[in-house]
């Protein structure tokens, strides 16, 4: 697999856990309507990725080398809760409604689908790597 077809892959397969996350706690707190679901699926659509081809390329050149796993961790933090914050005013423009409401629920699907993909993560570049499924 060729480095572009693995980042590609890489991000294609982090948005994917991310919206089968997200969508459903998104409706489990309310946001129901067709509307609202698409409106939780394009807010995904918009920021993960982005956030996805960030890490991958600062990896890629050799920025989070130097890092200490701390020093890692807090940046993950900043990251998520500014991806939080633009999730969270996105919904807020797409479907109005109370704001801290919102914000509670951008926070909510985002600390879901953010675990999840810690957890996934060594998972999902064991496969990617042409190692088959890890037995877990």
């Amino acid at each position: 697999m060729t480095l572009a077809t693995e980042a590609f892959t890489r991000i294609g397969v982090a948005l994917a856990l991310t919206l089968a996350v997200e969508v459903p706690i998104g409706a489990a707190l309310g946001l129901r309507s067709r509307n609202a679901l698409v409106a939780v699926v394009m807010v995904n659509v918009a920021t993960n990725p982005a956030l996805n081809y960030l890490y991958l390329a600062a990896a890629g050149i050799g920025l989070l080398r130097p890092l200490s796993s701390w020093a890692m961790g807090a940046l993950f933090v900043a990251a998520e809760g500014l991806v939080v914050i633009v999730e969270w005013r996105l919904l807020l423009w797409a479907l109005g409604g109370r704001s801290p409401r919102m914000l509670a629920i951008s926070a909510a699907m985002n600390v879901a689908s953010a675990g999840l993909g810690l957890v996934l993560a060594p998972v999902v570049t064991h496969i990617l790597r042409g190692a088959g499924p890890l037995a877990l």
